[in-house]
């Protein structure tokens, strides 16, 4: 089964304003067998370029077999990382069609018959943000994921309405996307009730292993770390310094389901 023609397609994906639609390239492989498979991924691209992309793609990508996921997913052409992740979930996607089988069991098994989704709440005025999580739990959303403002005082404003408001059921993640230095990331992580948050997502501007620990080893806040990680070897590297207690894998900037399975081995 092997690779016969490619489309590429952007879409915008609607945010909640202010928030500009966030643009989604996805990905069209055709086989030679007439099955064809589909995957998704964030690329910088625009519409314009997408015939002289394809031009480029195509003659890499004709006559590979769509079992070769690790050699697709490998080379160097299908760069940036969403470009790279399109490919290899539209490969995979096939594959499972070809097999007649659901990816899990070409994949060693199901691991989990469900999966808990997590929805995102924007950076907000602490006396908005409660409104928005109820409307949330409501529709099940018991596990949210605060958008850092920048400011400590309006974070840790916001984090105890949301506690307010959530109750007990409430599991909340805040995501302070990299904006603090070390001693406004530990203030406010020393300011933190103890069990107030799932954790604190990417907290330094600076995110290397060594900085990390040195937060963690002076804050009782549980750490997570998402921007540090582009490859299995970065997993490896936050392990050994006992920087964090969790990592959030993206399939786009690990560049696809096989990069982030090996980063997933590590951990």
């Amino acid at each position: 089964m092997r690779i016969s023609d490619l489309e590429l397609l952007l879409v915008e994906v609607p945010c909640m304003a202010p928030s500009p639609p966030m643009r989604s390239l996805v990905v069209r492989l055709a086989t030679d067998a007439g099955i064809e498979g589909w995957g998704e991924g964030q690329v910088a691209w625009r519409p314009a370029e997408l015939f002289a992309r394809r031009g480029a793609l195509l003659p890499i990508l004709s006559g590979r077999s769509v079992f070769q996921l690790e050699e697709l997913s490998a080379h160097e052409a299908l760069a940036p990382g969403g470009l790279r992740s399109a490919i290899e979930i539209a490969a995979a996607d096939a594959l499972g069609k070809i097999c007649r089988q659901p990816l899990c069991h070409l994949w060693g098994g199901q691991y989990r018959p469900r999966i808990p989704l997590a929805a995102r709440l924007r950076a907000e005025p602490a006396e908005r943000v409660p409104h928005r999580a109820r409307e949330l739990a409501e529709q099940g959303f018991h596990t949210q994921i605060l958008a850092a403002t920048g400011s400590v005082a309006d974070d840790l404003a916001a984090v105890a309405a949301l506690r307010d408001a959530g109750g007990e059921r409430l599991e909340l993640r805040l995501d302070l996307a990299g904006q603090f230095d070390f001693d406004q990331a530990r203030h406010l992580a020393l300011s933190l009730p103890r069990g107030a948050l799932q954790y604190l997502l990417d907290p330094l501007a600076e995110s290397s292993p060594e900085a990390l620990a040195r937060l963690r080893h002076q804050t009782n806040a549980p750490l997570a770390a998402a921007r540090a990680i582009t490859a299995p070897r970065d997993v490896f590297d936050l392990a050994r310094a006992a920087a964090v207690a969790h990592v959030v894998v993206d399939l786009d900037q690990v560049g696809g389901p096989s990069a982030a399975r090996k980063c997933a081995h590590v951990a």
